[in-house]
């Protein structure tokens, strides 16, 4: 019996404090807004311009390079939001469980291009500045890398499937 009265009391402070984690928010401040919008951004067109040069795809370049820009920007704002708030980021999860995404990426480089900005719009708006900006290095010189060492690359891949 005294084990239950334990175990009821220690139930109602755990569901206390998630009640009260999830009511209470932290709120961001307009200097570190502004700095994850700008690195945001920045980082955004530098994947972009990559994407540019670097990218090879058969669709519409401009159009998924622009996506790939605004994706960066809207995840860091997205995440510094949700970091906050508990509520927020349930909410967040909800919503999006909901979303059916229909148009398919028909080329994984491109999907990869996608990823590489969602990662670093994720780690911009955690306030992970430095892990973005490896991210956003390395990310732009494996592209660059795979493109110069093409055809090396091809040939020895294909020695491969003999």
């Amino acid at each position: 019996m005294g084990k239950l009265i334990i175990w009821i009391i220690m139930e109602a402070n755990i569901l206390e404090s998630l009640n009260n984690a999830s009511s209470t928010s932290l709120s961001v401040s307009f200097l570190d807004a502004i700095t994850i919008l700008f690195a945001s951004t920045l980082a955004g067109f530098i994947i972009r311009f990559i994407f540019f040069k670097y990218g090879e795809s058969m669709s519409s370049k401009r159009g998924f390079g622009n996506t790939i820009l605004l994706v960066t920007i809207s995840v860091a704002s997205l995440i510094t939001v949700v970091k906050s708030s508990l509520a927020l980021s349930l909410g967040l999860v909800g919503a999006l469980s909901v979303v059916r995404f229909r148009t398919a990426i028909k080329e994984p480089y491109n999907l990869a291009f996608l990823l590489l900005s969602i990662c670093i719009g994720i780690s911009l708006g955690a306030s992970q500045f430095k892990f973005a900006l490896i991210v956003t290095i390395i990310g732009s010189f494996v592209p660059i890398i795979l493109k110069k060492y093409r055809d090396k690359l091809e040939v020895n891949s294909s020695a491969l499937d003999i």
